[in-house]
């Protein structure tokens, strides 16, 4: 199973997992629209998901993006 903080660490150019609690899209300026695509995309190919458009759109948290992979792994 890939590892879902060290992509999220790697996404936002973060070392520190506790600083993923909580963390929101505009929260810290690495997590910005252009590195959230970059982010859909190394979850999609980490995972072998197709996220949709509307599921991408509501991945504006990390919390959010915990609780749909999941869902999809489920």
């Amino acid at each position: 199973m890939p590892d879902l903080n060290a992509i999220l660490l790697n996404a936002f150019k973060l070392n520190d997992p506790a600083q993923l609690d909580d963390l929101r899209l505009g929260d810290i300026p690495t997590w910005d629209s252009l590195s959230h695509m970059d982010l859909i995309l190394a979850i999609e190919s980490a995972y072998g998901l197709r996220l949709s458009g509307d599921e991408i759109a509501d991945l504006t948290s990390v919390s959010a993006i915990r609780t749909l992979i999941n869902q999809k792994e489920a």
